[in-house]
């Protein structure tokens, strides 16, 4: 995986010590390959077309959210497109914890290595 260039500085382990931004984020999703969730508004009903979503917390001024936005007969696929998702933001440098079906993204940990 290339890792797209970035601002932020690393510590010496090579973690980002910046707090992220849905931007970073989604664009290193979109770098790597996977597929963001495309808004599809049908009549009266809103709703997101099977991909990544993501947001800035509104509770963590230090983090943002990523979920995956599914079809019902998809919903079996949620758990392991997070983990992919996890895996390739953490290999990035950030650091990554799991909320129920969302993941929290923040900077890099000091003296953890992101391999």
């Amino acid at each position: 995986m290339t890792i797209p260039p970035d601002s932020a500085g690393r510590n010496d382990a090579g973690r980002i010590r910046k707090p992220p931004t849905a931007w970073d984020i989604s664009r290193l999703l979109a770098a790597v390959g996977f597929d963001r969730a495309a808004r599809v508004d049908q009549v009266g009903i809103n709703h997101a077309s099977p991909g990544y979503a993501v947001s800035a917390d509104m509770t963590r001024s230090d983090a943002v959210r990523v979920l995956y936005h599914f079809e019902p007969e998809e919903e079996s696929r949620r758990a392991a497109l997070l983990a992919r998702y996890a895996k390739a933001i953490t290999e990035a440098g950030w650091t990554v914890e799991t909320s129920g079906s969302v993941l929290i993204v923040t900077a890099g940990k000091p003296g953890t290595s992101p391999h």
